[in-house]
């Protein structure tokens, strides 16, 4: 039974006030996964920050205005955590919200080995459903259907995903 993916997540439950800051609030799964406000914070504003520079430069390459701040970045990331309910939004299948961890432990350099990857293949990772888009719209999937999906689109990915399971005597050549 496919989970029922809610429309809009009233800002009340995506946020709380300290004082004057603006506080992100830890969704139920996140926190039962043992992630801690600081980790998570770590986590969003990596993410965010390296989603925001490579829009910035996309734009750049295709000559058109980039207008979207860091808070923006943050803020979409954030509400998509809080839209997929703890699920990968192309598969269905529940992510590893623990693995945050293992995500910001990573140096960033080299490509990690076979074992560490399928380790990790259910680690968080952040989508852009439409690899063109410079806004931040994201959602919630896996680090492995992230690295399947790539730079297509969903209709892209579900004609691949059709392509890889049709029985090989049938396919065109």
């Amino acid at each position: 039974m496919a989970a029922i993916k809610p429309r809009h997540i009233p800002s009340r439950l995506l946020f709380e006030k300290l004082g004057s800051l603006e506080v992100y609030r830890l969704a139920p799964w996140v926190e039962a996964a043992g992630i801690t406000r600081t980790v998570y914070k770590r986590w969003l504003n990596k993410k965010a920050n390296a989603h925001r520079k490579r829009d910035k430069r996309r734009c750049a390459r295709r000559g058109r205005r980039f207008e979207y701040t860091a808070v923006d970045y943050r803020r979409a990331v954030h509400r998509a955590v809080w839209m997929s309910l703890g699920f990968d939004a192309y598969t269905g299948e529940y992510v590893h919200w623990n693995l945050l961890k293992d995500d910001l432990a990573k140096d960033g350099g080299g490509k990690a080995g076979v074992e560490e990857r399928r380790r990790t293949a259910l680690r968080p990772s952040i989508d852009h459903p439409n690899p063109t888009s410079a806004s931040p719209r994201f959602v919630i999937c896996s680090a492995r259907t992230n690295d399947c999906k790539s730079d297509l689109t969903v209709d892209e990915l579900k004609k691949f995903a059709r392509l890889i399971l049709k029985p090989r005597g049938t396919r065109r050549r």
